[in-house]
């Protein structure tokens, strides 16, 4: 028998055995002459009960089942799977082995299987990876920063491999924007290194009350200028000469005259003798002035607790200064020596009420202290309760490192956090 028509028979068989409930067993094996072996029969022979005579011998009994007779050895094709899905997709036919004349089970065969998302027709229905969106172990880059910022700073994407089921996995090594830190490092990605957009200028106008505020990185532009990440210590604004000093931690002036920052020096190239840290600076008297129709002058205080150093500044040099002392104040005023001061400003208007003039200081100690031109002190235990910080917009006041009095505008500024 050729091996189509064993395939064919063995489908067939396969299909009414399990219909009828029988079993195939196997006669003898086939002639020379190609003629259809009869089942159980020998040479010929009359058609028994449930058979038909072959026409080289009598066919079997009704017990004898269907299997044909083979020759040992001889392969035929074989597929027990749904009918149509042989050899389509991942489905393949199997083969079936006669052994002392019976073939036996069909080997190798493939079956329609579950659909995984593998680049294969696994259900053997002509499609493949239906419902897939991705291959399994297919990669492909992967970010999720906004657009502009892969490749800028340490901004990179990541890997994401796809799953069995489908679907992406999560994106490995890749490293989106983060929020802006002080440290050497453009983390936010945007080609501008540590421009921390958390520290704030707050501008408050002493006659309204009005607080409006802007990251202190677009205040303060420009060649030289501070970063939101410069250590302040203190800000001193000297109206007449068109000048704000910026103090650091580290002891070095930044200056802005006209408009333009100049290169850091050391602050005592400018103050010389000046302590260090600083805590705070302010103004005294409350104006400034030109002794006896001379050069412009203003007398500047620096605080750095215990001491205080007072300078009589004339815009670039201090002749008569450094004068040093201990750091004290009336009664009621701000703690002296133990606590340092986190700011201080000093407000100077002929137009404002006497009750908004004089010098404020925020203390290490969490209060609020302000001292008028009466030389009166006062505190406020709680600076939210203070009428500029209780003000819709004000920020904590114990958030802040600087403050200083601009008089042509009428307004204090603040560096917060």
């Amino acid at each position: 028998m050729h091996l189509q028509s064993r395939r064919s028979w063995w489908l067939a068989a396969s299909t009414v055995a399990l219909t009828l409930g029988v079993i195939p067993a196997c006669g003898g094996g086939e002639t020379e002459s190609g003629n259809k072996p009869g089942l159980s029969g020998g040479a010929g022979g009359t058609a028994g009960s449930g058979g038909a005579a072959g026409s080289g011998g009598t066919a079997g009994g009704g017990s004898g089942g269907w299997a044909p007779a083979c020759t040992t050895g001889e392969v035929m094709e074989c597929y027990s799977g749904p009918a149509g899905t042989a050899d389509h997709g991942s489905c393949r036919q199997g083969t079936a082995t006669c052994r002392a004349g019976v073939f036996g089970a069909c080997e190798g065969e493939v079956h329609p299987a579950e659909e995984i998302c593998n680049g294969l027709d696994d259900d053997c229905d002509g499609e493949v990876d239906e419902g897939c969106s991705c291959t399994e172990g297919n990669t492909q880059p992967c970010y999720s920063g906004s657009s502009g910022t892969q490749g800028v700073g340490p901004c990179k994407a990541g890997i994401q491999e796809c799953q069995a089921t489908g679907d992406w996995s999560a994106c490995i090594g890749e490293q989106a924007p983060q929020l802006e830190t002080c440290n050497g490092v453009d983390d936010d990605c945007n080609g501008v290194i540590d421009d921390v957009t958390s520290v704030r200028l707050y501008r408050l106008d002493t006659i309204s009350v009005l607080w409006t505020s802007q990251a202190l990185s677009h205040a303060w532009t420009g060649p030289n200028a501070p970063s939101p990440c410069t250590p302040i210590a203190t800000v001193f604004h000297a109206y007449d000469f068109n000048q704000l000093m910026v103090f650091t931690t580290s002891g070095q002036l930044h200056l802005r005259e006209h408009g333009s920052w100049q290169p850091p020096v050391p602050a005592t190239s400018r103050f010389p003798g000046l302590p260090a840290p600083l805590d705070a600076v302010w103004q005294l008297p409350w104006v400034w002035h030109s002794a006896g129709g001379g050069p412009m002058r203003t007398d500047v205080t620096f605080g750095a607790a215990p001491n205080y150093a007072r300078y009589i500044y004339f815009g670039n040099t201090s002749p008569e200064g450094p004068y040093t002392g201990p750091l004290t104040f009336k009664v009621n005023g701000p703690p002296r020596p133990d606590v340092r001061d986190r700011w201080s400003f000093e407000r100077m208007s002929p137009d404002g009420p006497e009750e908004t003039l004089g010098l404020m200081t925020s203390s290490e100690d969490g209060k609020l202290y302000q001292m008028g031109i009466d030389l009166e002190w006062h505190n406020w235990p709680n600076p939210r309760s203070h009428p500029y910080f209780a003000a819709p917009g004000a920020p904590d006041a114990n958030t802040c490192v600087a403050a200083w009095f601009d008089m042509a505008s009428q307004t204090t500024q603040f560096i917060c956090d």
